[in-house]
């Protein structure tokens, strides 16, 4: 399937790869697809259907988040260009699964536990703050001085570390503590790519190099 056209001809949907479904995954498919041919809103019957796909491809949590993130970030951008409501701030129950996501993947490390936070919003980026933490309270708050509009006012000559804030990201080292900070902007925060992001905060405390060339 080529990527560079928005439209795909019917001999490649002939030949994608269709398991053979059970019965029962055949029913529950032509329930959602009556429910959709009755006029029914695609939110009452959207996350059914990609539910059921994915259990009957057999597909893994982090291949449904790519898939997610493809459809609602990177296929918009293709279509709406700058209009795209992946360029607008992402939402507040967005970030709550990423921070979650993120949790869970520095956690899957077996390096500690690790408390992730939205620490900060503003002049047009966003901040997350990951810390290990002890096995009692993951939730704990976490202290820090650290802030957006401190570290843009100082510049990167004074910040805790060598980042400086350019796109796509940056990190800042700042005691146990570790500051992820990108654009806010939807596209910046796919959910998909929190795993490669863990892996990024993990080599930064292990190396100090917060510029991604370690």
């Amino acid at each position: 399937m080529g990527v560079e056209r928005e439209q795909l001809h019917p001999n490649e949907w002939l030949t994608a790869p269709i398991p053979a479904w059970s019965f029962v995954v055949q029913q529950q498919l032509a329930g959602i697809v009556d429910k959709a041919a009755s006029g029914a809103p695609e939110r009452l019957w959207r996350d059914d259907l990609e539910s059921t796909v994915g259990r009957a491809f057999g597909l893994t949590e982090s291949e449904l988040k790519v898939i997610d993130d493809a459809l609602n970030i990177r296929y918009s951008e293709l279509r709406q260009g700058w209009r795209s409501p992946a360029y607008q701030p992402a939402s507040e129950a967005h970030f709550e699964q990423f921070v979650k996501v993120l949790a869970a993947d520095l956690d899957a490390l077996e390096i500690g536990r690790w408390s992730v936070q939205l620490s900060e919003r503003s002049s047009g980026l966003a901040a997350l703050t990951c810390s290990l933490v002890g096995e009692t309270d993951k939730r704990a708050p976490m202290e820090t001085q650290f802030s957006i509009a401190a570290l843009l006012s100082r510049g990167p000559e004074a910040s805790a570390s060598a980042a400086t804030i350019i796109e796509p990201e940056a990190l800042v080292l700042d005691g146990d503590a570790v500051h992820l900070i990108k654009p806010d902007r939807l596209s910046c925060w796919a959910i998909s790519s929190s795993q490669e992001t863990a892996a990024r905060i993990l080599a930064a405390i292990a190396t100090g190099n917060v510029s991604g060339d370690a």
